[in-house]
């Protein structure tokens, strides 16, 4: 039996900043509900998937929590899944952060370091930019061209397939994939819920899908 639609579940795997996206959600009209037990997750329509740290040890998590499986399975069913910043990373293959450890390899690609310019921007990417929507998609709903979000990383997500890119962001005058969709999972790697309005109603969007 699934939950309330109104019910979001916020997956905890132990990384940091889950408070910002819990009030996003509930300004929103929304009731987050922050877990990892598998026979809990499985009863929800949507699954939020967070991000702050370091890829290997966000995947030890995952992995010792059995979730890689039951992500990898909840995404194929044709669940909504919104993941976000590294959350984002770990959907796919491999990243340079740690070249030994998979990721949930919902995309066939690796996750790049960004290319460091001197004199150039900022090192890590630490911005309010705006993004460049490639692809129709109700996640942008009511989203302007002037709208910005906040990023803050350090590497790319590396995906080549243009079906599976919504938008792209401009750093050092090159563009990295900014918004990733596959089935009805999504894919950003700005923060939405540090990105005020435009950011809480990208949230709203993915949570009325």
């Amino acid at each position: 039996m699934k939950t309330n639609s109104k019910d979001i579940a916020i997956l905890d795997y132990g990384c940091s900043n889950i408070e910002s996206i819990m009030n996003a959600v509930e300004f929103n009209g929304y009731r987050p509900k922050l877990t990892n037990d598998l026979g809990r997750l499985s009863k929800f329509n949507k699954i939020i998937l967070p991000g702050v740290g370091h890829f290997r040890f966000a995947m030890k998590s995952i992995n010792e929590l059995n979730l890689k499986k039951f992500i990898k399975l909840y995404i194929e069913q044709n669940n909504h899944l919104l993941a976000i910043c590294l959350g984002m990373q770990l959907l796919l293959s491999k990243s340079r952060e740690s070249n030994n450890t998979k990721g949930l390899e919902i995309f066939n690609n690796n996750v790049l370091k960004i290319k460091n310019k001197k004199n150039h921007e900022s090192y890590p990417h630490i911005s309010f930019k705006k993004i460049f929507a490639i692809k129709k998609t109700n996640l942008l709903n009511g989203i302007k061209k002037n709208d910005y979000f906040y990023f803050i990383h350090s590497y790319y997500c590396n995906v080549i397939d243009k079906k599976k890119i919504i938008a792209k962001t401009k750093y050092n005058n090159e563009y990295f994939p900014s918004i990733i969709n596959y089935k009805n999972c999504y894919g950003v790697q700005f923060h939405p819920e540090k990105s005020k309005l435009p950011g809480l109603k990208l949230i709203d969007n993915f949570l009325n899908m």
